[in-house]
């Protein structure tokens, strides 16, 4: 006898069959979905994360996590995540900060004016000699006085009287000189907020730290009050640059920079090099705002006419003649109008050169009827006889289209900060090379500062 199945019952199998395909069908398409991918950005840093301390950040790697992860007082452009208003009372010589009343460490504690002193005491019992921080608290009213510091460096709640807490959201900061200065002193990597608890510095910037790998990738993850389209950061440690080049083609990493100076021939470089030449790339390039400016220093000469001769030896290329005096102060000339050469003078000058750079350096330095260079090692170079050391230095500019304030980055970040006398030669950029469907990358910035702006374009259906 044939078996029949109620009409009930039918529809119940009918019912679940529906409902099994309808969450198949969504559970693969949320699997599949470009825009669940495009919230997550793949990068590569030479160097891993040895340090966590944002005032201690050395490499790129730690200087790019310590700025998405914490929020210094102030933004280059005098904005702020943590101050909400900043006023100066020119009658009091008073400098008044309002807090965002709802702002967060990351840990949930709220940002009030006791974390901010408890940040200045930090900042001067472990980086009082570091520059801006001695110029902050010894032109704050109080500190001055004889003897505060030695008295008061122990004092966990102690500050020099110009500091005064107002409220739980406002503070005051007076200073007895330098009033101008303060802003661009809060502005500094020195001045990062963060607290510590259990052994670890807690921050409040738009990211947070969720993984780290050793010496192999770490992951940085969206907070929940940041704006920023880029979800997820993850970042690896490779070394060995054919292999970043080879990734980046691949697809695995989302952009990588590049600097072409001194590089060893590869078909990786080469394909690179073709890159930023060609009129019409298959990837975007721009520049960063990092670049490498080869200058030469110029030892015992003080004789205006003979830097007049030796920059006529130079080949005529734009850059800048620097005098930096005993006060780093800079007297800066146009190439051009030094480039003279008296026709009466026929003493032979010989200056010493060596290079600190790889490469051909010869073109730089051709000998004259005047001038004869001779290259040789620094041990055989007498220092108080002229000299010329050709050089090399990587900066971060302030605004690569300024010449004042790339001076001005030159000048801070030279060592030699004795009376001496710089010649830029050449300026190198570096690129950032990037997938074609990544947007928001702005020219002559930081990789930390586009991140936050950084979106992936979501590719059309139809």
């Amino acid at each position: 006898m044939r078996k029949t199945w109620p009409y009930s019952t039918i529809l119940s199998l009918a019912l679940l069959a529906l409902c099994f395909v309808s969450c198949e069908t969504k559970q693969s398409t949320h699997d599949f979905s470009p825009i669940s991918n495009n919230k997550t950005l793949n990068l590569n840093f030479h160097d891993n994360v040895i340090r966590l301390n944002p005032l201690r950040a050395k490499n790129d790697a730690e200087k790019f996590i310590a700025a998405l992860v914490f929020d210094r007082l102030f933004e280059s452009n005098q904005n702020s995540m943590i101050v909400s208003k900043y006023t100066y009372d020119t009658l009091a010589d008073t400098h008044y900060f309002d807090l965002y009343p709802k702002k967060q460490f990351h840990d949930g504690t709220r940002i009030d004016t006791k974390s901010i002193k408890t940040f200045f005491k930090y900042l001067i019992a472990h980086h009082l000699n570091e520059e801006p921080v001695s110029a902050f608290f010894t032109s704050m009213e109080g500190y001055p006085s004889i003897n505060w510091y030695r008295k008061n460096r122990g004092i966990v709640d102690s500050l020099p009287q110009g500091f005064q807490i107002i409220s739980d959201s406002k503070f005051s900061i007076k200073l007895n000189t330098r009033h101008q200065e303060i802003l661009t002193w809060l502005q500094s990597p020195l001045f990062t907020l963060f607290k510590q608890a259990k052994g670890e510095y807690i921050g409040t910037g738009a990211y947070l730290l969720t993984s780290m790998n050793e010496d192999i990738s770490a992951q940085l993850n969206k907070t929940a009050f940041a704006e920023s389209p880029i979800e997820t950061i993850n970042i690896s440690f490779t070394k060995n640059d054919d292999l970043v080049y080879a990734e980046f083609f691949r697809g695995s990493l989302d952009l990588i920079t590049y600097q072409p100076l001194h590089k060893t021939p590869s078909p990786q470089t080469n394909k690179m090099n073709h890159i930023i030449n060609t009129k019409y790339p298959e990837y975007q390039v721009t520049t960063s705002k990092r670049v490498i400016i080869r200058y030469a220093q110029l030892n015992n000469i003080q004789d205006s006419l003979l830097i007049k001769k030796v920059l006529h030896c130079l080949p005529k290329e734009k850059g800048q003649f620097i005098h930096l005096g005993s006060n780093v102060s800079i007297e800066s000339y146009n190439l051009d109008s030094l480039k003279t050469e008296s026709k009466n003078d026929t003493t032979l000058f010989k200056i010493k050169w060596y290079t600190k750079i790889s490469g051909k350096q010869k073109p730089y330095l051709s000998n004259s009827k005047n001038i004869n260079f001779s290259q040789t090692n620094p041990e055989n170079i007498d220092p108080t006889q002229p000299h010329i050391v050709l050089k090399e230095i990587s900066l971060d500019l302030l605004d690569s289209n300024d010449e004042s304030k790339t001076l001005q980055t030159l000048v801070e970040n030279l060592k030699n900060r004795e009376l001496a006398k710089y010649i830029i030669l050449d300026r190198f950029p570096e690129y950032v090379i990037y997938s074609n469907t990544l947007s928001g990358i702005k020219e002559n910035s930081s990789l930390n500062e586009s991140v936050k702006f950084m979106y992936f374009d979501s590719p059309q259906t139809y």
